[in-house]
């Protein structure tokens, strides 16, 4: 479970994190002698647990990535912009469409940069309710939108970030990708199985 560039948790990340674990037997073994077979299969034990634990939280991460993907459009984003102003200036911007959709893109651009290189103590200290839901959504789909959209390019450039274009690919590319899921979700194995078994124990049967 691993590709070059991708936001999802590397395999190789959740294994190594958990190697740490087996350090612990021979320095215990070190200090506390005549329980040497005891420790090592607890730590060993407690190694496979962990690695079971991780594994599972990478699959979960793995399957549900595409949900983290921001499905709005440049409406949606007129309108945070809006509110935004209306807060600030008790009354929402007016003036040029295109200027006004070039003022939205920029103030979500630092917004979401803002959001996303916050610091240790605030992400740990700083209360969820002052987080603009807008901002973080944005800011926690923002990986994974450019990532479905470099997916689906195939090595061509990017349009700009937050433009009418930038919007409609990553439409087009999340609707790819969820008929590419639910593809492969349909011919699994598993669920083939599932749905034949009943007519092989009928042909049995008969």
């Amino acid at each position: 479970m691993h590709r070059l560039g991708c936001p999802l948790t590397s395999g190789r990340t959740a294994m190594w994190r958990c190697i740490p674990i087996l350090f612990i037997s021979p320095v215990l073994t070190t200090f506390v002698n005549g329980h040497d077979l005891l420790i090592y299969l607890i730590i060993i034990y407690t190694f496979v647990i962990a690695l079971l634990i991780s594994f599972r939280n990478l699959l979960h991460e793995w399957t549900t990535w595409l949900a983290k993907v921001p499905s709005v459009k440049e409406k949606d984003l007129i309108t945070w912009y809006n509110s935004l102003m209306k807060d600030k200036q008790g009354s929402a911007s007016e003036g040029d469409p295109q200027e006004l959709a070039l003022r939205a893109r920029l103030a979500l651009r630092l917004a979401v940069h803002e959001y996303r290189n916050r610091s240790l103590f605030r992400k740990i200290f700083s209360s969820e309710p002052n987080i603009d839901p807008f901002v973080k959504k944005m800011g926690i789909g923002h990986p994974y939108a450019l990532w479905l959209l470099g997916k689906e390019a195939g090595g061509a450039a990017l349009p700009e970030i937050y433009t009418t274009t930038w919007f409609v690919q990553l439409e087009l590319a999340f609707a790819n990708q969820r008929q590419l899921t639910r593809g492969l979700k349909e011919h699994s194995q598993f669920i083939t199985f599932r749905y034949s078994k009943y007519d092989v124990s009928a042909l049995y049967s008969a």
